[in-house]
């Protein structure tokens, strides 16, 4: 890609170069979460008492804090006050477990950990284990804003913090090569991965996609179904609209279908950044609201593959990460001199564009035939019945057979035709579109697909059900 852009200067912090540029927005709104909204100014303002907060609390530059939130204005307040003082936010995951946590702060060696009031349970116990005991706990809100969640650990509230701090005088003197902040991998193919980025990562997010490609505008509402502690939730929610001065709609909830379209409807947004699997819920549900209801001009999608599959996919330039915390042969592995390895499979449009097509770890072996899922799964998901589908590779005496997990559409079921009669017809419907090896050898019928929060597909729990299903028979 051809970069038109001036590289950031060698002293740069994200979080200040945000604020100077939005200097002049302090009244427009920034963010509009489910209590209300918070404009230039309050981000600013917030930001900057939290920095100051940090450093009173002992906070050393290049130090970690995990930020385990949901989806409110808190969340950007804390990872632009962090950046801002030198400190590296840490955004996980939400709906891991204790021991995750646990991991993840041992793995980051995280001083502080910051945890929407909801979350606090299974924070608390994270913090319990003996590795984690000197871990101090900041609380998004008020304990008495949130009932039924007992803590007797001694804790700080984010909301006295920024309060009670004046603003940081100035920012850190970073430099935009140096640590800004950390994502954690999902852990697909063992341990979560701490991948680290810098300053000028951020910066180059936008200046090479959200404003050339997306053409993202200061008079935008965006709105991204994907969460922020999701790489492309945190570009799209923050990174993306705070670079222009656009206006970003946050949700805590899960993104079902019709706590999208309450949003779609009720705040008007103009860009909107979803995952196929949502997509398919969305057009396929009787509440899908009419295009006058919704003001949309771009609709975006990643996680899952959309089209067919070809090549892998190498990057290069100056937004990728600088390697994997702690992963010495998996940073060798993944990041090649300039080039990244992405683990992507995607196919070349005559014209130049690339069009993602799904992950290299997926490729099935079949009959001494590469099988990619993808394309089975573009096959079915064209039958009229067929609402999702995901096909995986079971290895049966030494033998890879495949087997796809089909999601029917809600006038199919109400059929309650015999599974094995649609089973056979599916069969023969890709068998008309594909080669015979593509066939998928068992098709299982599911009421939905395990997802990940992001919403990928758990590929690993269907392989799981259709070994337990080829051991049974």
């Amino acid at each position: 890609m051809d970069i038109q852009a001036a590289p950031p200067p060698a002293q740069f912090n994200f979080a200040a170069h945000l604020f100077s540029l939005n200097a002049v927005r302090a009244t427009q709104i920034a963010y509009i979460d489910d209590q209300g909204t918070l404009s230039y100014g309050e981000l600013e303002t917030r930001a900057l008492r939290f920095s100051a907060a940090l450093r009173a609390l002992g906070m050393r530059a290049e130090e970690r804090i995990l930020l385990v939130m949901l989806d409110t204005v808190e969340l950007p307040v804390a990872f632009l006050g962090a950046l801002h003082a030198g400190v590296v936010p840490v955004i996980v995951n939400t709906l891991l477990t204790a021991d995750d946590y646990v991991y993840m702060l041992t793995h980051s060696r995280a001083r502080l950990v910051i945890a929407s009031g909801a979350l606090v349970p299974v924070v608390s116990a994270a913090l319990d284990q003996p590795e984690c005991a000197d871990c101090l706990l900041v609380i998004s809100q008020p304990l008495s804003d949130v009932p039924d969640v007992p803590l007797a650990r001694e804790h700080h509230v984010l909301h006295e913090l920024v309060e009670s701090a004046p603003p940081a005088a100035r920012a850190a003197h970073t430099g935009s090569d140096d640590i800004a902040f950390w994502l954690y991998s999902s852990g697909s193919t063992g341990k979560p991965k701490g991948t680290v980025h810098t300053h000028a990562n951020l910066y180059w997010t936008v200046e090479t996609y959200a404003k050339p490609i997306l053409g993202i505008r200061e008079d935008d509402v965006v709105f991204s179904a994907a969460k922020l502690f999701f790489a492309y939730g945190l570009g799209n929610a923050l990174t993306f609209p705070l670079s222009v001065g656009a206006t970003t709609v946050l949700m805590a909830e899960r993104p079902t279908a019709q706590a999208v379209f309450a949003r779609l409807v009720q705040y008007r947004p103009t860009i909107f950044y979803g995952v196929p699997t949502l997509y398919a819920g969305m057009m396929a549900s009787p509440d899908l609201p009419a295009r006058a209801e919704v003001a949309l001009r771009i609709c975006t999608s990643a996680g899952e593959a959309l089209p067919r599959e070809i090549g892998d996919l190498f990057i290069r330039g100056p937004s990728a990460a600088v390697m994997y915390w702690s992963n010495r042969a998996k940073s060798r592995a993944t990041f090649q001199g300039d080039w990244v390895k992405s683990g992507d499979k995607y196919r070349r449009l005559p014209g130049g564009c690339y069009v993602y097509a799904g992950r290299s770890d997926d490729m099935l072996k079949v009959s001494g035939q590469y099988v990619s899922p993808i394309e089975v799964e573009m096959a079915l998901v064209q039958h009229e019945i067929v609402l999702e589908a995901a096909v995986v590779g079971v290895d049966q005496d030494g033998l890879m057979k495949t087997c796809a997990f089909v999601v029917l559409k809600p006038e199919a079921r109400a059929m309650q035709a015999p599974p094995a009669e649609l089973a056979l017809m599916l069969k023969a419907f890709v068998k008309a579109r594909l080669a015979p090896h593509k066939t998928p050898r068992d098709i299982l019928f599911v009421d939905d697909l395990p997802k990940t929060a992001t919403g990928k597909i758990q590929r690993y729990r269907l392989r799981e059900q259709c070994q337990a299903a080829a051991m049974k028979a």
